[in-house]
């Protein structure tokens, strides 16, 4: 099975951070394979056993596409 490395996705510094804060050192499957297509803006559905970071695949792309420079945003 080959090794798949946070480092190589392409992910924001303060993203990188969070992942070594938590340890995380190489991404699943999964990870590899849906996160790079999320921070292009596709759409996917990706599909994988419990317990493989799919919470992480998703959530990870979201939270780099957060714009922070939008303050007091009334919805």
């Amino acid at each position: 099975m080959s090794e798949f490395l946070f480092e190589n996705l392409n992910l924001s510094d303060e993203i990188m951070r969070a992942i070594e804060k938590v340890e995380y050192k190489n991404a699943t499957e999964i990870q590899a394979k849906a996160i790079p297509l999320l921070l292009e803006g596709k759409d996917i559905v990706g599909k994988s056993n419990t317990g493989t970071g799919k919470t992480a695949a998703f959530g990870i792309p979201a939270v780099e596409n957060v714009d922070n420079t939008i303050k007091n945003h009334k919805f």
